[in-house]
């Protein structure tokens, strides 16, 4: 481990050689939110404020450009989104950060962007680095920004150098791209974004007519939507109002080639690593690529923002300011938060804090959550009843850690179970697995009520709650509570016959109040 991890300082932690530039030329970036970057059919993609590791995604691209040497970041922000601003001002407040915040209204396009960053005048150089404000990338931005400065030097006309990296093994076909490129200088004569209900279609008969020696048609390519542009592209979006996205561009230089003249050109990437979490599907895998150390310098033990990771093996991060209890089991591929104290019974396997992001205030969409818990499963081949079950136990660890011992501990079950609710109704729909959904939850609570007297006091209340939440539905409490007790508790929770029976003997009044009023309704 210690010689993985010398190797790792020795290689990839020192910063990439700055772009080369004319004499008194600031290397410049353009950030825009990534959902400007699409077209329709990708326009709901995740903002710049999600968490991945221990990070937000405006993190992990500001540090990749300052990495880079970029000296002025331009982030365009939403003026709708104040929270994105708030949050750029408060972690770029110093001066040298060199990162400007500019604002539109809400709803625009790439294509305004760029016009309105053409009308401001901001661009001061002959070329800029363009990207989406999701990207989390380790490759050598400044040998694309150079390359794409030896082509235009050659071909006056070149406007643009899209990067691209290999496809993995199994890749989102939202993700993938279709590239014609011409073999001797890279420049592009076909460009298709790949989607599943879109047919390739490659003019051969254009591409014929341009007396090509060789063409070379990949479409194992990932385009991350990164870019290195000629100050030239502000003109061409300018004077021409229907582009709107980055796709506009290149489609109408290709169409237009033979009037325009201008050109476009391909760089692949081999090296370092570079993902784009658009969606709620690219969250987990980014995610996992993080905390296994795949993006490295961009771990959370040396990329640090608000709070500071240690690393240990497995690929456990713990912040210095967490408390664990002694005999807390930690799984590989962990981070653990400053706010975090989990009892010993807690099991946090391939997980973030993932439900304390909500219960602490931070705007997550419940789409992001579930995909996380979700990846528990997949990653750790676990069954979704053992997910469920770690779900129902995590919502209680929570409550007791914010529990005063002084107060009601049903005050926090309450406090803890409201913003969880959307989250809660989702998981343990029956609709989705049927009843024992919902019994995954009866049996993880009582388990848990059986070996803690103050849990079992409260749980009563806590049912109450989740029924009239409609997280919990009449016909499963029912069910469980007549069950053996085996069935009641889990098969292994508990392991003594007269703590089932003071959990069965705590929660009868509401049972039986459930029972009555069922009668009553009956009887109506």
């Amino acid at each position: 481990m210690a010689s993985s991890r010398k190797r790792e300082s020795s290689t990839s932690s020192a910063p990439p050689p700055e772009p080369v530039k004319e004499e008194g030329e600031v290397v410049q970036a353009v950030v825009v939110p990534a959902r400007v970057f699409f077209s329709e059919h990708l326009s709901s993609v995740l903002n710049a404020l999600t968490t991945v590791g221990s990070s937000k995604l405006i993190d992990f691209t500001i540090e990749c450009l300052r990495r880079n040497g970029v000296e002025n970041i331009l982030v365009y922000c939403s003026s709708e989104d104040k929270q994105l601003i708030s949050y750029l001002r408060k972690t770029n407040s110093n001066a040298a950060k060199n990162v400007e915040i500019l604002t539109m209204q809400d709803g625009f396009s790439l294509g305004d962007a760029l016009r309105d960053l053409h009308t401001r005048e901001k661009i001061c150089s002959k070329n800029f680095l363009l990207l989406p404000s999701n990207l989390i990338m380790t490759i050598d931005v400044s040998d694309c920004f150079t390359k794409h400065q030896q082509r235009s030097a050659m071909d006056k006309n070149s406007v643009m150098t899209m990067v691209f990296r290999d496809c993995p093994p199994v890749a989102n076909d939202n993700r993938r791209s279709c590239v014609v490129f011409d073999p001797t200088n890279y420049r592009i004569r076909h460009f298709q974004r790949l989607r599943l209900d879109c047919d390739l279609q490659i003019d051969l008969e254009r591409l014929t007519n341009k007396s090509l020696d060789a063409i070379v048609i990949r479409t194992d390519f990932i385009d991350p939507e990164l870019c290195v542009c000629s100050s030239h592209v502000l003109d061409l979006f300018t004077d021409n109002f229907d582009y709107q996205t980055r796709d506009h561009l290149a489609k109408g230089l290709l169409e237009n080639e033979d009037i325009m003249g201008y050109t476009f050109y391909a760089h692949l990437v081999h090296d370092g690593f570079v993902d784009a979490v658009n969606t709620v599907n690219d969250v987990h895998r980014v995610n996992m690529a993080v905390l296994k150390r795949m993006a490295y310098p961009l771990v959370p033990d040396l990329f640090q923002n608000e709070e500071s990771f240690t690393h240990g093996r497995h690929n456990v991060y713990v912040s210095r300011g967490a408390r664990l209890a002694r005999g807390a089991i930690l799984g590989k591929n962990t981070l653990v938060r400053q706010s975090s104290d989990y009892s010993e019974r807690a099991c946090l396997n391939d997980c973030i804090e993932t439900l304390q992001r909500v219960t602490n205030g931070e705007d997550e969409a419940v789409s992001v959550i579930l995909l996380e818990l979700n990846g528990l499963k997949n990653t750790y081949q676990m069954s979704i009843h053992q997910v469920n079950r770690l779900l129902a136990r995590a919502v209680v660890a929570i409550a007791e850690r914010a529990w005063s011992r002084q107060g009601s501990l049903f005050a926090a079950l309450k406090q803890t179970v409201d913003p969880l609710v959307p989250i809660l109704a989702r998981y343990f729909n029956p609709r989705q697995g049927g009843r024992e959904f919902q019994l995954d939850c009866l049996r993880a609570l009582a388990a848990l009520a059986a070996d803690d007297e103050p849990l079992r006091k409260a749980l009563a209340k806590l049912l109450h709650l989740l029924y009239e939440s409609d997280v919990l539905e009449e016909d499963a409490i029912l069910e469980w509570s007549k069950s053996r007790d085996a069935d009641f508790v889990g098969a292994g929770e508990v392991d003594h016959h007269h703590k089932v029976q003071l959990v069965r003997q705590d929660i009868a009044p509401f049972v039986q109040w459930l029972v009555e009023a069922d009668e009553d309704e009956d009887d109506d």
